[in-house]
């Protein structure tokens, strides 16, 4: 997203701040800020921000003072309620990265993956690096929930992006210190303490349960004092000639502080490998605090920079640069938040709802949208003054036009709702999703399911499945044995059942289809299709194939050997071979020993000496009037070796 002027609004727990941006030559420029501070004693801490009413007092306030229409908007929220886990992936392609992050979430999120909404980054690696590291963040939903329909009463409905307040900061804190700078940045709120750590790229969020409210309500018991009047004495300290006694009473809260931040920072040193940090950021209403700008530099020995000497963002002279910089401390998570908005967003992270942001991208357009319509509406009334000439004309052809239309759009509905299978195709995710990497059963029809989506996305055909079977031959060896003493016959609708006599276990099982083709299609032109989208794909899917190793191949010769391997008891007349990444399949025509077989004709492509895969797929039956097809499978009940290494193609 990126926008000429942005409001970044940060929803606090003490205050509402808002900072208007708009891009600059070497940052940005702030065109206007506000700080609306909270009325009142404030609720229980652990108690949803989202029911504090006097946040939604303070937010009424600030949309009535400033003209909110005409830029974009982005939110920044407290962490406090925020779920953050650390991410561990494999260097996978995108289909098979987002799949594999949801089944991350769905192991490290203790909620119901729809009660919640969840969003992810994950940092830079060295190319060579098999794994990347990130964070997974989540939040309940009716939280998220809860503050739109607020900022809808108040009329903001045009909210572009949700963020949190230590992701806000990163933004500026990356905005300042660049891509490879090692940082510390502590945000000293009401009711809690942000920390952020960013280093080469990475960053690590802390939330501690210690506040500014803390120190107000020490001094509260300590001189039996209202809420506001202790935090008065608070801001007040400095000009207090009860300075010393003050000093002394918020002592405990201070060095609770101190303590979290070295326990936290000790953990990221000992775990994490982080370094010493170059640039520590005090940031916050607490950050004005008399002693703990000192207390950090002494005690945990960290350099703090104050946050005047920003060097990225600048004030515009048209506004209030007095007040802009007495409370640039509070205003920090509000910048971050506007960048965002302005193509600055480190993390690429928003609780926003889809829908939503829609909804804003649509109301940020309502006044050209306005002028569109009258430019329409103008020329709706000269075709309709030019039409009524022409009615007579061509009222029996139109008549005749709509009868077939309206023949025309039902059939298309039917075949719409026919190809339409994404009802089951989520139910049949969500078993395979549960019992993923649990058994090889699973991971065949896992794979099965996904060439089924995968052809019907790269053809104009559809591809349903009526029936799928999967077995464990050893294990159901003795029931099908009395189902072959019962049915001494095969059905003419079942594929062939391999000998169960062998030693050899396998899993076998076959998969029964229909076509939906296009209207006008051919038969012939369905089954090439079905050989070229379908079934190639199935034959390239890892939990499908037999075998894979290293093999030699001779140019004009039958023979094919193979470096190591079994493959007098796995292989089968009728198997397909093919050499890798790229190469055509060949059909065996016998296993010679178990390091050697013999192929039906001879390799036709140029010698070869690498990777191959041996699989066993077939189609066993094709009904050209009913456009219904049977494919067989079989592959070894112990999973091949290398085989994941080796196949070139991947789940979409």
């Amino acid at each position: 997203m990126f926008a000429q002027r942005v409001w970044g609004i940060d929803l606090g727990r003490s205050a509402v701040k808002g900072v208007l941006l708009t891009p600059a030559e070497d940052g940005v420029e702030v065109l206007d800020a506000d700080v609306i501070p909270f009325e009142g004693s404030p609720p229980d801490p652990s108690q949803d921000p989202t029911r504090d009413g006097r946040l939604w007092k303070a937010l009424r306030k600030f949309q009535e003072k400033h003209q909110l229409h005409g830029a974009a908007i982005c939110v920044a929220i407290p962490a406090q309620n925020t779920l953050v886990r650390e991410l561990t992936i494999a260097r996978v392609g995108r289909r098979r990265l987002e799949e594999m992050v949801r089944f991350e979430a769905s192991n490290e999120i203790p909620f119901v993956l729809d009660e919640v909404i969840w969003d992810y980054t994950l940092f830079d690696e060295a190319p060579d690096e098999p794994t990347r590291q990130g964070l997974l963040l989540a939040v309940k939903k009716n939280v998220i929930q809860t503050y739109l329909r607020v900022l809808a009463q108040l009329e903001m409905t045009h909210v572009d992006l949700i963020t949190l307040a230590p992701l806000a900061l990163l933004n500026l804190v990356r905005l300042e210190q660049g891509g490879s700078a090692r940082a510390l940045a502590l945000d000293v709120g009401a009711e809690n303490t942000n920390m952020l750590a960013v280093e080469d790229g990475r960053f690590w969020l802390r939330n501690m349960l210690t506040g500014g409210n803390r120190i107000t309500v020490l001094l509260q018991e300590e001189f039996e004092l209202e809420f506001e009047e202790a935090q008065r004495a608070k801001e007040n300290i400095g000009r207090s000639r009860y300075a010393k006694q003050i000093l002394a009473a918020v002592g405990p809260a201070v060095h609770e502080l101190l303590r979290n931040v070295k326990t936290n920072l000790t953990y990221l040193g000992r775990d994490r490998g982080a370094k010493g940090f170059e640039t520590t950021y005090l940031t916050g209403g607490g950050a004005k605090l008399p002693g703990v700008r000192e207390q950090l530099t002494n005690t945990l020995r960290l350099q703090v920079q104050d946050m005047a000497e920003l060097r990225h963002v600048a004030v515009s002279p048209e506004a209030d640069v007095e007040f802009i910089s007495a409370n640039l401390d509070r205003l920090v998570v509000a910048i971050g938040a506007g960048l965002s908005g302005l193509d600055k967003d480190v993390s690429g992270i928003s609780f926003l709802p889809k829908g939503e942001a829609r909804v804003a991208q649509i109301s940020r357009s309502k006044g050209l949208v306005f002028a569109v319509g009258v430019c329409l509406w103008a020329i709706m009334l000269t075709l309709y003054g030019f039409g009524l000439k022409v009615q007579k004309a061509i009222v029996e052809p139109l008549h005749d036009y709509r009868e077939l239309a309206t023949i025309t759009t039902a059939k298309d509905q039917e075949l719409d709702a026919a190809r339409d299978t994404g009802a089951e195709e989520e139910a049949l995710q969500e078993v395979l999703h549960a019992a993923r990497g649990k058994n090889q059963i699973f991971r065949i029809l896992d794979d099965v399911v996904w060439s089924f989506s995968a052809a019907n996305r790269a053809s104009r055909y559809r591809f349903q499945i009526l029936a799928l079977r999967c077995t464990d031959v050893e294990r159901d060896r003795a029931v099908r044995e009395a189902r072959r003493q019962d049915t001494p016959t095969e059905t003419p609708h079942s594929p062939a059942e391999p000998d169960l006599t062998e030693e050899f276990c396998w899993t076998t099982g076959y998969v029964k289809g229909r076509i939906l083709a296009p209207r006008g299609s051919r038969p012939g032109e369905a089954y090439r299709r079905l050989i070229e989208d379908l079934v190639d794909d199935l034959r390239n899917r890892p939990a499908l194939a037999k075998a894979s190793g290293r093999a030699t191949f001779q140019k004009g010769r039958h023979a094919v050997s193979a470096e190591a391997g079994d493959w007098s008891e796995l292989v089968r007349s009728g198997d397909l071979i093919r050499a890798l990444p790229d190469g055509d399949w060949a059909v065996v025509a016998e296993a010679v020993s178990a390091t050697e077989l013999n192929l039906t004709d001879p390799w036709a492509a140029d010698d070869f000496v690498g990777d191959y895969v041996l699989a066993q797929v077939a189609l066993v039956q094709f009904k050209e009037r009913a456009l219904e097809f049977t494919v067989r499978f079989e592959t070894p009940r112990a999973e091949p070796t290398r085989l994941d290494g080796l196949l070139p193609s991947e789940n979409p």
